[in-house]
């Protein structure tokens, strides 16, 4: 609670939340960049890449 009280404690609450929601930020980033390059293809052709994907993810 103490955090509240003066600016230094505001300023490392804000960095604390930011840090955060990075992680998040990055995957939504990803998913719409992805969504991006598969523009024209066919669902099938697309799932036929993650299948590929996810097969070399095992290797």
């Amino acid at each position: 609670h103490e955090w509240v009280t003066d600016i230094w404690g505001m300023i490392a609450l804000g960095g604390f939340f930011f840090i955060c929601g990075l992680p998040g930020w990055a995957v939504v980033r990803w998913t719409f960049n992805f969504i991006n390059k598969q523009e024209g293809k066919t669902i099938v052709e697309v799932v036929k890449y993650l299948k590929e994907a996810k097969d070399d993810l095992k290797k």
